[in-house]
């Protein structure tokens, strides 16, 4: 509203740019080699994509989250386990103390599709954390870890199977 009511003010025009392209021209600016086709993986907090760059500006969305994205999932484990915000870099520190095969944990997958859901793994921790009152926290962070980074290279992998491009 800011930008429109500003653009308006100063007669200038206000053009309109899709945040999640943002992040991937942003990539341009740092690794100026950097060229179509490849395949980005966006992981925040908000977003969880699969995308195939096929040129500057032709963009394909080759899977996405259907719930909470992996940078939400990581708050929110973090949250139930007492380590508080953000939770990406507190759970990855704890994590690294921990057995990352002590707990086995579930993974969603989609047929005929490369979309994401997170929300599974994050109740099962809930509930792992809620029933086990002495359950070891660096082995939670490290169980939750290892499985949502699996669920994350497995669809990469279907992703340069299903286009054929390995650039990642």
């Amino acid at each position: 509203s800011y930008a429109k009511a500003l653009s308006l003010a100063l007669n200038k025009p206000l053009v309109g740019v899709n945040h999640i392209h943002g992040h991937i021209a942003a990539n341009y600016i740092t690794y100026k080699e950097l060229e179509p086709p490849f395949l980005c993986v966006l992981v925040s907090g908000g977003n969880t994509q699969i995308i195939h760059v096929k040129d500057y500006t032709e963009f394909e969305i080759l899977g996405k989250t259907r719930d909470d994205a992996i940078g939400e999932a990581f708050d929110k484990v973090a949250r139930v386990v007492g380590l508080g915000y953000p939770g990406g870099p507190k759970v990855d520190k704890l994590a690294k103390e921990g057995n990352e095969d002590s707990i086995k944990l579930p993974k969603t997958h989609f047929e005929d599709s490369l979309d994401f859901s997170f929300s599974g793994i994050k109740t099962a921790v809930i509930n792992v954390n809620h029933n086990n009152k002495d359950i070891d926290k660096a082995d939670l962070c490290a169980s939750f870890q290892k499985t949502v980074t699996e669920v994350l290279i497995e669809n990469i992998k279907k992703a340069i199977e299903k286009t054929g491009v390995t650039k990642l």
